[in-house]
């Protein structure tokens, strides 16, 4: 298995996000959800639009193209991403670059819980100068509908 390639910091003023939340669907269920980048249209506020730039469509190597929009001012950029680290169904780890130095990485972090569950942990370290609170709040956002889709995805596997 590849080494694990983690965010890190590259500078003091970088923004770091950290968001944890448990989900009631299984570890497998979750990962379904946050590994779907063309979902995150729905699950995540400032995404427009997402589109897979490469023949990879799923797992390490995955490139695509990110048409993001801050909410409050409307500013809009693109950014292309690409999964640097894939371990389904635990975590994988993605980077971010901008022509206008919007750049960020992340990290989906999952571990399976006594209850069947799941412990999402989503780290995200934004490269440039932005707003903490309304970027700490996309990101709570995101992983708040990331819980619902998986959880109400794992409801209806059950039926």
């Amino acid at each position: 298995m590849a080494e694990m390639k983690m965010p890190v910091r590259r500078s003091a003023d970088d923004l770091y996000v950290v968001i944890e939340e448990h989900i009631n669907a299984p570890v497998e269920v979750v990962f379904s959800v946050v590994e779907d980048l063309q979902l995150f249209v729905e699950l995540e506020e400032n995404v427009k639009k997402v589109t897979i730039t490469s023949e990879i469509e799923k797992g390490l190597g995955l490139k695509t193209s990110w048409e993001l929009y801050h909410p409050d001012s409307g500013a809009s950029w693109f950014v292309d991403e690409e999964i640097v680290y894939y371990d389904s169904p635990r975590r994988y780890a993605y980077e971010g670059y901008s022509p206008d130095g919007k750049n960020y990485a992340g990290l989906h972090n999952l571990s399976p819980t006594d209850d069947g569950g799941t412990n999402l942990r989503f780290e995200e370290y934004f490269y440039f100068s932005t707003d903490e609170h309304a970027m700490t709040e996309i990101v709570r956002g995101m992983v708040n509908n990331v819980k619902k889709a998986a959880e109400l995805k794992a409801s209806k596997a059950e039926s």
